[in-house]
């Protein structure tokens, strides 16, 4: 996330047309003729953010109180299931459900994945396959409680307009 975020910053800063001068150099006359209307994309995403810095900023401080909280939530899970856990293994856990969360995104609730990856990462740290498998069920009820509440949140919404 660090690494993508300093990425983002100097993309910001500096304001390259990276995509536009890579269809630039290809070969291909059909994709090479779309480099212009790129190129304009690219100005204009530039020229948003830096009128709506502040906003940028706020995304940004989102971005990392969301996977900080992942991280907390991840240690907090692993002290309450097997009664001691250090922050090392919450984030290395953590990292790899995220990297399975987007790799396995096609698998509903990434069923089995989840349980499988997390499981192998856990035998790695010396924790044990049942614990990773512990940890990936824990958050499948997180994310089906969400689920649930989202719903219901919009169903209420639903509700509400048509009787308007």
């Amino acid at each position: 996330m660090l690494v993508v975020l300093a990425v983002a910053v100097w993309l910001v800063a500096k304001r390259p047309a990276v995509v536009s001068s890579i269809l630039a150099r290809l070969p291909f006359r059909p994709i090479a003729n779309i480099t212009a209307d790129v190129r304009d994309l690219e100005t204009k995403a530039y020229g948003f953010i830096r009128a709506t810095r502040g906003r940028v900023g706020v995304v940004i401080a989102c971005e990392i109180v969301f996977h900080a909280a992942s991280v907390a939530e991840a240690y907090l899970a692993l002290c309450l299931i097997t009664g001691s856990a250090t922050l090392l293994d919450a984030f290395i856990l953590d990292t790899v459900q995220r990297a399975i969360t987007v790799i396995f995104r096609v698998v509903p609730l990434r069923l089995g994945v989840d349980q499988f990856g997390s499981g192998l990462v856990s035998e790695a740290l010396g924790l044990g396959a049942a614990l990773g498998g512990t940890m990936a069920v824990v958050r499948l009820g997180r994310t089906l409680v969400s689920m649930v509440i989202g719903l219901a949140l919009l169903l209420k919404r639903g509700v509400t307009r048509q009787s308007t």
